[in-house]
């Protein structure tokens, strides 16, 4: 592709992984294409973004009297759906969005960007985009129906934070800009499949061959589970259940778990605070996941099988949903019938029984590999950038 005049490109997230890692292959390419990249987030997911190879700007944090009131409401919620609406109205829209609102003020006045890049729940840089004109699109952290279910909870919030932020009135409609995304349109509903652009990462795990030994089996809850209180009944259920079973156990517990929590270990499993994910599902025959979508992306370019079970966010039942729907895979209970933390265990014989059948049933593994060939036959983020430079030519 021909080379693009250098532009300034805003990557905004809020901090967490699931929020980061689909903006990540965006701004790499836009790197890689040599334009001038900021990514801003909360100040205290500074090493992720560094560690990334990012120029960071940090945003402020919520005060722990503002977190403890909220999630004072969302513990009083009456229901799972209630209580993730909570999350998104008070919490990313609201507290969150407010406390990251002076800092990305600063940052526009003393680098203007020509394009803002936000996820869905990073909405202090809309309201700023909205008060300086800048063009700006949003990269998609989950499905189409994720992505619709959080843009109409945050609708009226919105309206109030472009007015703190001193956008006129009318900016209220930015709110529907161009959305990029990482899941291919097969793996949506045929009604979501024209709603985004689709691309793909630079670099898509190959699709595993069928192992010489035991089959192996991942197993992440992300990188959140561990310090939400999941651990380590969770884990230790989930290990139990599949220590009989004649595979090799590869379990990720996330930075925030000490492995050794768990206690001895059974034969052929092994535990890590972090390992790379695409290398794990390179070589897995099944995974067992939390239904995040980083995970979900993950399981399907590589074209592996995935038992999901979502745990507390209404995008992991979403995604869950899907992934049984598309015979991707199996997913064991709901969000919505778990217990409240501290840490609830999973139902160790479902989860047994059902790695066993996705094991043993050649039509999740095919079903999987066409997901494979539909996301490697995507154009690649970096074909994302002239589409950005086209928004901000006007």
């Amino acid at each position: 592709m021909c080379r693009l005049a250098p532009m300034r490109l805003l990557f905004a997230t809020t901090a967490g992984m699931g929020h980061f890692g689909p903006l990540a292959p965006f701004a790499l390419a836009a790197v890689d294409a040599g334009h001038d990249v900021i990514v801003a987030a909360p100040g205290g997911f500074e090493r992720t973004v560094r560690e990334g190879g990012f120029e960071f700007w940090p945003l402020g944090e919520r005060s722990q009297a503002d977190a403890g009131a909220l999630f004072a409401r969302i513990g009083a919620a009456g229901s799972f759906q209630a209580s993730n609406i909570l999350m998104l109205r008070d919490g990313y829209a609201g507290v969150f969005a407010r406390a990251a609102l002076p800092a990305m003020l600063s940052l526009f006045e003393a680098w203007r960007p020509d394009v803002v890049v936000r996820e869905a729940a990073e909405l202090a840089s809309l309201a700023t985009a909205g008060r300086y004109g800048i063009p700006h699109v949003r990269v998609a952290t989950g499905l189409v129906a994720t992505e619709r279910l959080i843009l109409e909870a945050v609708a009226g919030p919105v309206g109030d934070l472009l007015a703190e932020a001193g956008a006129a009135a009318e900016s209220a409609t930015l709110i529907d800009e161009p959305l990029l995304s990482l899941t291919p349109a097969s793996f949506e509903p045929p009604e979501h499949r024209a709603l985004a652009h689709r691309f793909r990462a630079e670099r898509v795990a190959r699709t595993p061959s069928a192992p010489a030994g035991p089959p192996a089996v991942y197993v992440t809850f992300g990188s959140e589970a561990a310090g939400q209180g999941h651990f380590p009944l969770l884990y230790r259920t989930v290990i139990d259940a599949l220590a009989d079973l004649d595979v090799d156990l590869v379990v990720a517990t996330g930075r925030a778990a000490d492995p050794a929590g768990l206690g001895p270990l059974p034969r052929r499993v092994r535990v890590e605070r972090w390992v790379d994910q695409g290398l794990e599902l390179a070589s897995a025959q099944a995974v067992v996941h939390h239904g995040g979508y980083g995970t979900l992306l993950g399981a399907l370019a590589a074209g592996v099988p995935q038992i999901a079970m979502p745990l507390f966010s209404i995008d992991q039942q979403i995604n869950a949903e899907r992934v049984t729907e598309m015979g991707a895979g199996l997913m064991i209970g709901a969000a919505e019938d778990l217990p409240r933390l501290p840490g609830p265990s999973a139902d160790g014989p479902k989860v047994r029984t059902a790695v066993a059948r996705v094991l043993a049933t050649t039509t999740y593994r095919e079903r999987s590999e066409a997901f494979a060939r539909d996301i490697a036959a995507l154009p690649t983020a970096m074909e994302a950038i002239a589409l950005i430079a086209a928004l901000a030519s006007g």
